[in-house]
């Protein structure tokens, strides 16, 4: 990234797209081996070893991770009933309230592992070319006039338009670490296997 500001709660995530550097290298977690050492011994390994593995966990009854997902109901974490901080936006959009949600996580209630999770198929990429579809389909389920729903979906597009799923959340992670003290792993969803790996 150009901006070398470090990331703090309250403050806007800088822009996401990074066309000059290579994709991310999506890393399986089929033995706790697997594990990235920097997520060993946390709640991350923990999520990646119940997720991948089936392992279960005691739960201690305080949470100790927060997750920021998508509201995709496909994405389906084994994770016992209130073991971690659930942040469901579309495409794993941190910005605005979302954003507030996560610093409030990190800083008053002091949670200090992260993990964002992106998933193939998120409808919210390449969002400019829905375009048509949207405005469509408003008119015809709301009544609304084409040209109303053409400035809505203009008005909204920028913002959640998500350009790569794994680059945006590991993009993510990577302005989150600036501000140091938190541990945050950009890991990606299967829809297919349901499994998490890990993204560098």
């Amino acid at each position: 990234m150009t901006d070398q500001t470090p990331w703090s709660p309250g403050s806007e995530l800088p822009p996401l797209e990074r066309a000059d550097e290579p994709r991310p290298t999506l890393r399986p977690v089929t033995s706790p081996d697997d594990v990235l050492g920097p997520y060993r011994g946390t709640p991350i390994e923990t999520l990646l070893l119940a997720q991948n593995l089936g392992v279960e966990f005691e739960f201690s009854g305080e949470p100790q991770l927060v997750v920021a997902t998508c509201i995709d109901p496909r994405i389906d974490l084994r994770l016992p009933p209130g073991s971690a901080f659930i942040i469901r936006t579309a495409g794993v959009n941190l910005k605005d309230e979302a954003l507030f949600q996560f610093g409030f996580l990190t800083s008053v209630m002091g949670l200090r592992h992260v993990a964002l999770i992106a998933h193939e198929d998120c409808a919210m990429t390449r969002l400019h070319d829905k375009r048509q579809t949207f405005v469509d389909r408003l008119v015809e389920r709301t009544g609304c006039d084409a040209r109303s729903a053409g400035l809505y979906f203009d008005d909204h597009v920028d913002f959640w338009n998500v350009p790569d799923a794994i680059t945006v959340v590991r993009d993510h992670a990577e302005n989150i670490r600036r501000g140091g003290g938190v541990v945050v792993a950009p890991l990606f969803y299967s829809l297919r296997e349901g499994r998490l790996l890990q993204i560098e």
